[in-house]
């Protein structure tokens, strides 16, 4: 599984432990990286849901508009 960095996109390469960027230098810690990552997914799993929840009120008033 390859890492990408979060700061510039760069590859991440897996060094005595660390994780270390190949275009930044970024050095994360496997227990560093792996917070990263549960946080920016939990961020982007609540962003689509609040978008799931705004176009279904949309729809919603939408269909009461026609009514």
């Amino acid at each position: 599984m390859s890492y990408i960095c979060p700061e510039c996109g760069g590859d991440l390469k897996l060094t005595r432990g660390v994780f270390i960027c190949l275009k930044c230098g970024l050095i994360f810690k496997k227990y560093e990286l792996k917070e990263l990552i549960d946080s920016i997914k939990s961020s982007i799993t609540k962003e689509n849901d609040e978008e799931k929840r705004r176009k279904e009120y949309l729809k919603w008033w939408l269909s009461r508009k026609s009514d």
